[in-house]
C-alpha cells in the first residue's frame, strides 16, 4: 500500500517530533493526549530505526495501538465539542474537524488491514504521513477548537 506523504513534507529522519508550547491547545486533556500521540509516533520511529524492518506482527501491533488510541482521542475531542456547543457555534469547523478524524482513522484502518492481508508499508511514507498529519491537525484544527473551548470556559467564570 502506498501512502501519500504528508502536508508538511517532513522526512522521517526529522523525527522524533518534540512537543513544545507551539502545539498546545490550552485544553489540558487534549494536550496530554496529543503528547501521548507524539510519543506513539516517536516510538514507532525509534522501533523502526533500532530494528530495521519490523516483523509483520509487530507492525500490525504498532498500527493497532495507534488506531486504538486515536479513536479514544477523537472521542474525547468530539465529546468536548458537544459539551461546549462547538457544533452549534462553529458548524463548518466542527464538521471539517470530525471529517479529518474519520479520514485519518479510515487511513490507519486501511493500513492495518493491508498488513493483515500480507501487504507492505513503506517506512518513510508511513512515518511521514503520521507525523505530518499529527502536526498539521494539531496546529491548524485542534488549536482552533482549543481557543473556542478556552473562550467558553472564560465566559463561564
Amino acid at each position: 500500500m502506498t501512502l501519500n506523504t504528508g502536508l508538511l513534507g517532513m522526512p522521517a529522519d526529522k523525527l522524533p517530533i518534540e512537543w513544545d508550547a507551539s502545539f498546545a491547545t490550552g485544553v489540558d486533556e487534549i494536550d496530554e493526549q496529543h503528547q501521548w500521540l507524539f510519543r506513539l509516533v516517536n516510538d514507532a520511529h525509534a522501533y523502526w530505526q533500532r530494528d530495521g524492518t519490523p516483523e509483520r506482527a509487530t507492525l500490525i501491533e504498532i498500527v493497532k495501538g495507534l488506531q486504538n488510541y486515536v479513536v479514544h482521542h477523537f472521542e474525547t475531542e468530539e465529546r468536548l465539542m458537544i459539551k461546549y456547543a462547538y457544533f452549534k457555534e462553529e458548524v463548518g469547523g466542527a464538521s471539517s474537524h470530525c471529517t479529518q478524524h474519520r479520514h485519518f482513522a479510515t487511513k490507519i484502518t486501511a493500513i492495518q488491514q493491508a498488513l493483515i492481508e500480507g501487504g507492505s508499508v513503506d517506512k518513510e511514507q508511513f512515518l511521514d504521513y503520521l507525523s505530518d498529519w499529527l502536526i498539521h491537525h494539531v496546529k491548524n484544527t485542534d488549536q482552533k477548537l482549543g481557543a473556542f473551548i478556552a473562550a467558553r470556559r472564560a465566559a463561564v467564570t
